[in-house]
């Protein structure tokens, strides 16, 4: 039985790391492109590493789908792919999606520029 699990775990762990590779591989890709304003590219990337689970990654491409042109020519703004995006980085634990979410809820025609919240309505800090 024993031999039989750990069989197991290396053949998950084979099956594992491309992924991870590929996963880190994109994020240098998607911090590359945005230090040189590619926008749309890093925004095509940090989704790829948002794919594989990063959390931090969903909230990225949550925020620049939500913000698009504003902040990130070449990027359209997309509020339900962002929400879709902020949703699955709140599921892993993310208190910045979760107050982006809830702003969202309260004003769906949200303007981003006013997610800068003002004392009240802050997450409380840690």
């Amino acid at each position: 039985m024993k031999v039989k699990l750990i069989a197991i775990a290396l053949f998950a762990a084979a099956a594992l790391a491309p992924a991870i590779a590929h996963a880190s591989d994109a994020l240098e890709r998607a911090e590359e492109a945005c230090e040189n304003y590619q926008w749309r590219e890093a925004l095509a990337w940090f989704e790829v590493v948002a794919e594989s689970g990063d959390a931090r990654a969903q909230q990225i491409a949550g925020l620049m789908n939500l913000y698009g042109e504003r902040l990130y020519p070449g990027v359209a703004r997309d509020v339900g792919r962002a929400k879709a995006w902020l949703y699955r980085a709140e599921a892993q634990g993310s208190e910045e999606a979760k107050y982006i979410l809830s702003r969202l809820e309260r004003d769906p025609w949200l303007d981003p520029a006013r997610l800068i919240a003002s004392g009240s309505d802050k997450p409380n800090s840690r």
